[in-house]
């Protein structure tokens, strides 16, 4: 197996960074999640303080015409993402039976209890059907959270219960996922959840705000037209 090692002026950054979140009062109970140019802070629970990383270079080169090159290729990664999700859904392959519920209980202790399980069975499948499997597991979280959206004491003790079993970061991404995973799939139909071959919690939770609301628009205009 390959060994993975990190630059050294990452690892340097990086130490730094502990050091520094480690000495602020906030660190005492809480986590401190970066992804890409975000940075939370969270209970594990609820979302504290999220930032907006200001990772652009402010030096005197900040001009530097590669920079732009920079920019439009992140645009075009993210536009990129987008179109294969509309693809994916789009696609008119043959109807696909849809499973049964696999939730086999009513109670929302019960159903967070299963929705966790099937997030970290392991499956003998192909990597496809693992990402389908976890999708399924985000629809039904996604369902779960829709159910009890007005009842803060319900929602933040599913929220400690997964972050008890899968961590702080699994967490996040799976609750986000979860939100987009039931509109998408609810908007469009659940049997487009086993058609897919692109669509992933990683992918969903690439799109920004505006590109999600795009996706549930086009469904919309297709329904009208």
């Amino acid at each position: 197996m390959k060994t993975v090692t990190l630059q050294p002026q990452t690892l340097i950054s990086l130490t730094a960074l502990v050091r520094s979140w480690n000495l602020d009062p906030l660190a005492l109970n809480n986590s401190l999640l970066i992804t890409k140019d975000q940075a939370i802070v969270t209970d594990g629970i609820t979302i504290l303080v999220s930032l907006q990383l200001p990772i652009e270079d402010t030096d005197p080169l900040q001009n530097n015409p590669f920079n732009s090159s920079i920019e439009t290729t992140n645009e075009l990664t993210s536009n990129s993402v987008l179109n294969r999700i509309k693809e994916d859904l789009m696609s008119t392959e043959a109807p696909t039976v849809t499973r049964a519920n696999p939730l086999l209980t009513f109670a929302w202790k019960d159903q967070t209890s299963e929705i966790i399980s099937q997030l970290n069975q392991e499956t003998c499948g192909s990597q496809r059907e693992k990402q389908i499997q976890t999708l399924e597991a985000c629809y039904y979280l996604g369902k779960l959270r829709q159910d009890f959206q007005n009842n803060y004491k319900v929602t933040k003790e599913i929220r400690k219960a997964m972050k008890a079993a899968l961590g702080s970061y699994r967490t996040y991404s799976t609750w986000k996922c979860a939100e987009r995973a039931y509109q998408v799939f609810n908007c469009w139909e659940m049997s487009k959840l086993y058609q897919t071959q692109y669509i992933s919690l990683n992918s969903k939770n690439k799109l920004s705000n505006k590109e999600f609301t795009e996706l549930i628009e086009l469904r919309t205009h297709r329904v009208r037209s």
